[in-house]
């Protein structure tokens, strides 16, 4: 069986994602102003359920949401 080497992906956009992964997975890294974040969705969906949570911020085409304060 012949093992295949993966292709590199020339993108800037991928590279930066898979430096902030990793210092998540490893460094228990978090952004800045989303240090309180538990959920997030694509813009092109709607669940019921961020009426029910306080917006923090959008990145890209996904908006992401922290519990409610009572």
């Amino acid at each position: 069986m012949t093992k295949h080497k993966p292709k590199h992906i020339d993108n800037p956009q991928y590279t930066e994602s898979l430096q902030i992964a990793k210092r998540v997975f490893y460094e228990n890294y978090r952004l800045p102003g989303l240090t309180e974040a538990l959920y997030y969705h694509a813009t092109y969906v709607r669940p019921n359920w961020r009426r029910w949570k306080t917006k923090l911020t959008k990145i890209g085409l996904h908006i992401f949401y922290k519990e409610r304060e009572a």
